[in-house]
């Protein structure tokens, strides 16, 4: 299956490579607690293999079906059993699909360390590598507490004082930093590409506490506000507020002798179906932090087989899934199988409730383009704009018509008159009333052109995600071409 890994901004593919696959295991890079190469006496090897060969074959599955985070996460696996290039470049593969390219710039970095890496996907790797560059700048993390817990976008970047500046994709970026018994930091940057930002940690409000837990017991991870900040259970700072919370993870249930309490509720009558490897979550939960309080949240994860992303126009949109506000613009998350109730609301614009009918196991997008509200009286006031700058540019664009026709017959006048000869003292005259009116003429195009220009953006800003604020990254569209999906392991 051909996936696309970049395209360029004219949205034509500027070459295309197919890779060589491997018919058998690939060579291993060096991990932390995993030998490069095995010693015949060393028993586990096997195992990891089968492992490792078993979360690939699942990864690739999932990557046909362009189901690109569950396939990361599986590849994730296979690597951290056994590392191998096909794992390592269908892993970068995804987080490329994913647009999260620091990540995918890192991996295919680590594509290159194999040995077993044949000239051909070497040399494209590598062009890939450089076109990711002109997409990336970087983020150095100023202030802050000492020993803090860095976190950019929901990833984990190291404790502070972080030791050097951090690759980041192009694009506005969340900058947090979490530390026990301390109130948490936050901001917000932007980063150009190619350009160095540096951020400058601030203090948030005074807030609240929140301790959150699995009803059995389960060790997930606990994200806060996008932001995973640790693992159930966990209690930590929050500013004073709303807060969206989220528990999500894998628990092999294999290693469970019977279904824990709730596992059957969860998913009646698969029980059979919950074995292996589960992918575990929750749905978002609005909770309330109040000032100097514990709030305690106890949540109850489930199998969540289905996932949706909601895409509003204009761009800024509120987003909220079965009445829990889950941000503003686009959003994707996992959630049960069966009906959730969309609903997207922005200033200016007709709010919109959809109904949606989730499937087992498959992805759905839904579009929802709000309508202006047409009986506000910023949309009245930029209509009413809009028609008098078409009149007034009309009517300019209609005096330099005419102006400038008078000028050009007055001109003509002159000159038959003048023909060869210099002009009398007598046609001075004429000759200012016939610069006066090409002055004239050239004023009023210019108003004209000038007015029916600010009719027209009047117009486009009242149509339907006319004035949307642009997607981060959304021009970060560049292109050596479509990778194939390494099939073998």
């Amino acid at each position: 299956m051909n996936v696309p890994l970049f395209r360029a901004s004219t949205a034509r593919v500027l070459g295309a490579l197919l890779l060589l696959e491997s018919t058998a295991l690939a060579q291993p890079a060096v991990a932390p607690g995993l030998p490069a190469v095995a010693s015949p006496d060393d028993k586990d090897v096997e195992a990891r293999r089968t492992e490792a060969k078993a979360s690939f074959e699942k990864g690739n599955l999932l990557l046909k079906q362009e189901a690109w985070d569950a396939a990361l996460a599986e590849l994730g696996r296979s690597r951290a059993s056994y590392p191998t290039r096909a794992a390592t470049k269908n892993a970068a593969i995804c987080l490329s699909s994913l647009r999260r390219f620091d990540e995918a710039l890192d991996m295919f970095e680590e594509v290159l360390k194999f040995s077993n890496l044949p000239v051909e996907e070497r040399e494209i790797v590598e062009r890939t590598i450089k076109e990711l560059q002109e997409r990336i700048g970087t983020l150095k993390v100023e202030g802050g507490e000492p020993g803090a817990s860095i976190v950019i976008d929901g990833r984990y970047r190291g404790t502070l004082p972080l030791p050097g500046s951090v690759r980041v994709a192009a694009g506005s970026h969340e900058v947090s930093a979490f530390k026990e018994g301390l109130d948490p930091f936050g901001a917000t940057i932007e980063v150009g590409a190619k350009q160095a930002a540096v951020v400058q940690l601030r203090s948030l409000s005074t807030g609240g506490r929140l301790k959150v837990s699995e009803q059995h017991g389960r060790a997930l991870e606990v994200v806060v506000d996008g932001t995973m900040v640790g693992k159930t259970p966990w209690e930590g700072p929050l500013r004073v507020g709303e807060h969206l919370v989220t528990l999500r993870g894998s628990v092999n249930l294999d290693a469970i002798p019977e279904c824990a309490p709730g596992e059957e509720a969860a998913a009646p009558g698969k029980k059979a179906a919950l074995r292996g490897n589960v992918e575990l979550g929750t749905q978002p939960v609005s909770v309330p932090i109040r000032l100097r309080e514990t709030t305690k949240l106890t949540l109850t994860a489930e199998a969540l087989d289905t996932s949706l992303r909601v895409e509003p126009t204009p761009g800024g949109a509120l987003v909220s899934i079965d009445s829990v506000v889950v941000g503003q613009g686009a959003w994707e998350g996992r959630l049960r199988v069966g009906e959730h109730k969309v609903e997207v609301s922005a200033d200016g614009f007709l709010p919109e409730i959809r109904r949606v009918n989730l499937e087992r196991r498959k992805r759905q997008v839904v579009t929802i383009a709000l309508e202006r509200n047409r009986d506000t009286a910023g949309f009245r006031a930029a209509r009413k704009g809009a028609v008098a700058s078409f009149v007034v540019g009309a009517a300019a664009l209609g005096v330099g018509a005419v102006t400038g026709a008078l000028a050009f017959v007055k001109i003509h006048d002159v000159e038959s008159r003048c023909a060869g000869v210099r002009c009398p003292p007598s046609e001075q005259a004429n000759v200012n009333a016939a610069s006066t009116l090409g002055d004239v003429s050239t004023t009023s195009l210019v108003l004209g052109g000038l007015g029916v220009a600010a009719g027209s953006i009047l117009l486009i800003s009242l149509r339907p995600g006319g004035n949307a604020p642009r997607a981060a990254g959304a021009a970060l569209r560049v292109g050596v071409g479509r990778f194939d999906l390494e099939g073998s392991f």
